[in-house]
């Protein structure tokens, strides 16, 4: 589809996976994009494609065995800006919205409040980070209006292929080679495990923009839907799911591991279902009660057991190995969206609500290095 100067001018903010997929969808759906990329990257995004392969969500391989195909994203030049754009303010100013991609850690910098102070306009901006605190640090940090920061979810899982040392990959060889000519960008390989959620909000002219922005979605092929307690969810994705990925992380992402190791398998079911516990406890989630419920009542060391039995079988990708290489590469990420929780936790009064979650981070080589790091800068500082 043609771009024209009445479509949503969008700027996607960080070109890892999720931010292309995005870039890709809205492109297809007639929005005009832009991309915000790290300064190395620029000249790489502005000479070649962007190569993107949708594979079958677990459990579609069942029922279709048709061939997934690669497809490639190819903006103009002047499309694609670097962080020295914003240095020398030279990145344009007129975009209807920003869509933040990057992680909760890459977030919490000086270049956030740089780009915002240097767009000063009105643009809406979408944070799809996954920790409950990004939209506040946006708020907070760069000093802009509530309603104009809209709380967003990401439904997509997706990765640079091939992964090292996967076992076997859902791209055939004919595929990987599309687009593949020397320097080439490397290949995403994505699936979307449900609709994208954006929050509502109060605020006319941001409904109107969200409202746009979910056509281009849609239109484009990711199916995104406005959601109205997507704060409340953000919650309780963290206080469930954060536990049980530090527990895969101490079991070195073997499913197996953890399922054989008792104690560690415990820690981890413990810590989750404490989390079912703050939520209820310290924040207001009125809208969850049945998703409190249902969450307490599967989340038991046989449950997860069965989780982790069934999902190697039926995906189709080697899930252990995108763990793995994903979570390891964030996991400073899961590491700091566990330290909120226990901040959350010490500033409510109620550190007996995190008991069993320390107790599981004492388990993980990465907690336990950062404390370490922590203790000596402490002493030398003394």
């Amino acid at each position: 589809m043609s771009q024209t100067s009445s479509n949503l001018k969008v700027l996607i903010v960080g070109a890892g996976a999720v931010g292309q997929i995005y870039g890709h969808h809205l492109h297809l759906g007639g929005a005009n994009v832009h991309f915000l990329v790290r300064d190395y990257q620029a000249e790489g995004f502005r000479t070649k494609p962007m190569r993107l392969h949708r594979i079958r969500a677990p459990g579609e391989g069942l029922f279709s065995k048709k061939e997934t195909k690669t497809t490639l994203l190819a903006l103009p030049p002047d499309a694609i800006h670097s962080q020295k754009d914003v240095q020398d303010k030279s990145l344009p100013k007129d975009f209807d919205c920003i869509i933040i991609t990057v992680s909760s850690n890459a977030l919490r910098g000086q270049w956030i409040i740089d780009l915002i102070k240097h767009i000063q306009s009105s643009a809406v901006i979408y944070s799809f980070g996954p920790s409950f605190h990004d939209v506040e640090f946006i708020k907070r940090e760069c000093n802009i209006d509530t309603e104009r920061v809209v709380r967003s979810s990401i439904s997509v899982v997706a990765w640079q292929a091939p992964l090292p040392n996967e076992r076997f990959s859902p791209i055939s060889e004919q595929e990987f080679q599309v687009g593949a000519a020397e320097g080439a960008n490397a290949l995403i390989a994505y699936f979307s495990g449900g609709p994208q959620g954006l929050s509502k909000t109060d605020n006319a002219d941001t409904e109107a923009t969200s409202k746009q922005l979910i056509s281009y979605f849609n239109t484009g092929g990711l199916p995104t839907q406005p959601v109205t307690n997507l704060p409340q969810l953000s919650r309780f994705m963290v206080g469930v799911l954060v536990p049980i990925l530090i527990g895969l992380q101490s079991a070195e992402w073997s499913f197996q591991k953890l399922s054989q190791d008792r104690a560690l398998l415990n820690k981890t079911v413990r810590a989750s279902r404490e989390g079912i516990n703050r939520i209820r406890n310290i924040y207001s989630v009125p809208d969850l009660g049945w998703a409190l419920w249902f969450a307490h009542a599967l989340i038991f060391a046989t449950t997860l057991r069965i989780v982790m039995f069934v999902l190697p079988r039926i995906a189709s990708f080697d899930i252990e190995t995108f763990l793995g290489y994903h979570f390891t590469k964030v996991q400073d990420q899961t590491i700091l969206h566990a330290e909120e929780e226990l901040a959350a936790a010490h500033a409510a009064g109620r550190d007996d609500l995190v008991l069993d979650l320390v107790t599981l981070l004492n388990t993980n080589p990465r907690w336990l290095e950062q404390q370490s790091q922590k203790a000596s800068a402490a002493s030398d500082e003394q």
